[in-house]
């Protein structure tokens, strides 16, 4: 699924740790229709701390052949 590749492609890297805590997530998608595969794959990469989320549908993305494009937001600060 395109949407696990995307986080194992693109990890956030803050000293040395793989996934900074994530506490937002913005979802293009190109077919709004497969809300519910996407959010449940959403659901599993972050079953622990499910960060604020929203999903928009949009007509293409830069490279036609991608369903998904996924901003994140991460606490780098001192916990």
């Amino acid at each position: 699924m395109s949407f696990k590749r995307t986080f194992t492609n693109a990890p956030v890297d803050t000293d040395g740790k793989t996934f900074a805590p994530i506490v937002r997530t913005r979802m293009f998608v190109t077919d709004i229709s497969k809300w519910e595969e996407f959010g449940k794959a959403h659901g599993e990469f972050f079953k622990d701390h499910p960060p604020t989320t929203s999903m928009v549908e949009v007509k293409q993305l830069i490279d036609p052949k991608m369903l998904i494009e996924i901003e994140a937001d991460a606490y780098v600060g001192e916990l």
